[in-house]
C-alpha cells in the first residue's frame, strides 16, 4: 500500500470499553505534478471497545493515483488494535500504544505499523503526539525501518468546535535531505455535530518536495454504545 497522505489521523491514546465506532477517512491530494493531483483514498472501518483498555478496529481501503485515466482499486485491509497503558491524570501526560498490520490486496509487500501515544491538557489546549515505526513484511518488502512523527494541537473552544493545527513528518530510514520525505503542515478543526456524529477535518499543507503541494482530509465517525 502506498504512504498516501490523504487519509492522515493523530491517534489520542484513549479507549471506551463498550463503545461501537463506524469511521469514513477520506483524502485528496492537490498538486502540480499530474501524476499527483487529484489522487484520493477512502477508509471505511469498524471498531469496538472490547475492554477498558484494548478497541480494535477493522479498515478497507480503497484508492486512486492521480495519473490520467487511473482506476479506483481496493488495495488493502487492515487490521488495528489501540491500548490505553494509564489513566487520564495518572502521570504528566496519558499514554497508549496502537498496532497496525496492513494487508495489501494488490501485488506488494505487507505492513507492520506500531505508534506510541502520547496526550497532555494544558488549560483549554489539547496537545497528541505520535511517533511511528513501520516495516514492510513478505514478498517484495524492503529491508528497512522506517519512522515518522504525527503531532496535533487543539483548542478546545465548544465540543462542536476544536481548531487546531496538524504536522506530520516522515524520515524514512532517516537517509537522504529533508525535501526526500514527507513533511506536512496545517488548519484542522475537530468536534461533535450531534451527540453521535464526531468529524475531523483540514487542509494539510506541504512543506517538502516529496509532499503533495495540499491535502484536503476529512474524517468522520459515529458512536454508539453497548
Amino acid at each position: 500500500p502506498s504512504s498516501a497522505n490523504a487519509t492522515k489521523k493523530v491517534y489520542a491514546p484513549y479507549v471506551e470499553k463498550g463503545e461501537l465506532e463506524l469511521e469514513s477517512r477520506t483524502g485528496y491530494e492537490i498538486d502540480d505534478d499530474n501524476d499527483v493531483d487529484g489522487a484520493w483514498k477512502q477508509k471505511l472501518a469498524i471498531g469496538y471497545g472490547v475492554t477498558d483498555v484494548w478497541f480494535t478496529e477493522v479498515y478497507g481501503e480503497w484508492e486512486k493515483e492521480g495519473e490520467s485515466g487511473a482506476d479506483t482499486e481496493f488495495t488493502a485491509i487492515e487490521w488495528e488494535n489501540k491500548f490505553q497503558l494509564t489513566n487520564p491524570g495518572e502521570y504528566w501526560a496519558d499514554f497508549g500504544a496502537l498496532e497496525e498490520y496492513v494487508h495489501n490486496t494488490n501485488s506488494g509487500p505487507d505492513k507492520i505499523e506500531v505508534k506510541g501515544l502520547a496526550a497532555k491538557d494544558v488549560g483549554k489546549f489539547s496537545h497528541t503526539v505520535n511517533a511511528i515505526v513501520e516495516r514492510e513484511i513478505g514478498e517484495d518488502s524492503s529491508d528497512e525501518t522506517e519512522f515518522g512523527t504525527a503531532f496535533n494541537s487543539r483548542y478546545r473552544y465548544s465540543p462542536q468546535f476544536e481548531p487546531g493545527i496538524e504536522m506530520y513528518n516522515d524520515f524514512g530510514d532517516f537517509e537522504g535531505d529533508f525535501d526526500d520525505h514527507k513533511h506536512m503542515i496545517g488548519p484542522v478543526a475537530q468536534g461533535m455535530i450531534t451527540d453521535s456524529i464526531g468529524y475531523d477535518a483540514g487542509v494539510l499543507f506541504g512543506v517538502s518536495d516529496a509532499a503533495p503541494d495540499a491535502t484536503l482530509k476529512l474524517i468522520l465517525e459515529y458512536e454508539m454504545y453497548f
